[in-house]
């Protein structure tokens, strides 16, 4: 069920090559490394083996709204944590972790989700320092049971302008606090649909045993095809031409929206320098909802954009009714 030996060596020496760990001792093993049918399957399976009805996660507002949706379907709870340009503000989670404890939730607190690069729908990267707060924050309050930080990864590679940032997991030295999802479904190709996990020791019977009640194992042609694309030197290759290709395709969204918008005035947006996602927060008084007439006006003119409410999770905050996320991973520069 941890599936092929040869790519999960393939993704070790990937992980260890790009958190400049090669040589060094590390906590990272091939028998903490688990293959999915994309890295949604590893989210939804660390859900189901970590999570209750009533639990709670702690996850950024906005976040993917995929992954509330997984937590909606199993019961549990996702509470929106406020975020800034560096993504997930520590101090926020520390003054809502110190609310639940006062209202008696504490305890119903068992991780903390976050997109570490190029956050979907944000676009914002977390800097190296926040990455070594949050572990430390999950350590801290893990007194009375574990918390775990779940890191999705799945645009690291899109990375288009600045310098890689280590991993939330290269944080955690013992390996037993965060859970990395992968995925080559954005770095080179979505259908082959292959992501992996590196698991915490603690959990890995667990998620395994649920996955085999899942799908008895990952297919394995997909395996044996990204094992032999990594060991024959193929995907950085590629991976280069995917990131030429999307950068061409950011700077086209970035220059329209600096021209288009910018004159409009009350119009705002991060500038990330990877992933797949511009978000855009316009004037209160537009509804960007499905409700709203600008969802059927963007429609019209050929534009199709994810309303930002169905990004913020349904705790105790209202969504925002005035944001957009802009995807530009299909169409052309001239679409754009």
């Amino acid at each position: 069920l941890k599936a092929s030996l040869p790519l999960r060596e393939s993704i070790r020496a990937h992980m260890r090559q790009a958190d400049h760990t090669i040589g060094q001792e590390t906590s990272l093993t091939v028998e903490q490394i688990v293959v999915t049918a994309g890295s949604n399957q590893l989210l939804f399976l660390v859900g189901d083996t970590l999570l209750n009805p009533g639990d709670i996660v702690l996850c950024g507002a906005p976040s993917y709204y995929v992954f509330l949706g997984i937590l909606d379907n199993l019961g549990s709870m996702a509470i929106g944590i406020e975020i800034d340009q560096y993504g997930l503000i520590p101090e926020a989670i520390e003054e809502r972790w110190a609310r639940l404890e006062t209202d008696g939730e504490f305890d119903r607190v068992k991780a903390i989700y976050v997109t570490t690069y190029y956050d979907n729908p944000s676009g914002v990267t977390m800097p190296a320092e926040r990455r070594a707060a949050l572990v430390d924050i999950a350590r801290r309050w893990s007194r009375r049971g574990k918390i775990y930080l779940i890191e999705d990864a799945a645009y690291r590679e899109l990375r288009y302008y600045g310098d890689d940032t280590a991993s939330l997991r290269s944080f955690d030295p013992q390996g037993d606090t965060v859970i990395h999802a992968g995925t080559f479904s954005k770095s080179f190709s979505p259908g082959i649909r292959v992501g992996w996990g590196i698991l915490p020791p603690a959990l890995l019977g667990p998620v395994l045993a649920q996955k085999g009640n899942v799908d008895f194992g990952s297919p394995n042609l997909n395996q044996v095809l990204m094992a032999r694309v990594m060991q024959m030197g193929l995907f950085d290759g590629h991976l280069e031409q995917l990131r030429n290709g999307y950068r061409e395709k950011i700077d086209a969204v970035l220059q329209a929206a600096d021209k288009f918008l910018s004159p409009i005035g009350r119009i705002e947006w991060i500038r990330p320098h990877g992933g797949l996602y511009v978000w855009l927060r316009l004037p209160e008084s537009i509804d960007t909802g499905l409700s709203g007439p600008l969802f059927d006006r963007a429609i019209e003119q050929g534009v199709l954009y994810v309303p930002g409410e169905y990004c913020y999770p349904n705790g105790d905050q209202a969504p925002a009714k005035n944001m957009v996320r802009l995807s530009f991973g299909i169409p052309s520069c001239e679409e754009i």
